[in-house]
């Protein structure tokens, strides 16, 4: 679960698929739960696409709706932050 606020993202909950080893970042979509690899997903399908250098799309409909994989975008800024030593 990522929660979003004015560009700022808080990191709230990771799931394991199966004991694989994977984590699964996913969207709730209404009463649907998409997750980034299509196992994990009742229509077989990805929902999750990687539009560039840390951009994902969304694809927020069942069945590849429009396909078009814009319907929320995540973008990611890392950073390295030093911490003062006391």
């Amino acid at each position: 679960g990522l929660n979003a606020n004015l560009g700022f993202a808080e990191y709230r909950q990771a799931i394991e698929f199966d004991r694989t080893g994977k984590l699964a970042p996913f969207a709730l979509v209404n009463d649907n739960i998409f997750f980034s690899f299509a196992d994990a997903n009742i229509d077989n399908i990805n929902h999750f696409y990687i539009h560039g250098a840390n951009i994902i799309g969304l694809e927020d409909m069942l069945y590849g709706g429009d396909t078009d994989f814009d319907d929320t975008l995540l973008g990611f800024k890392f950073e390295s932050q030093v911490i003062p030593s006391v």
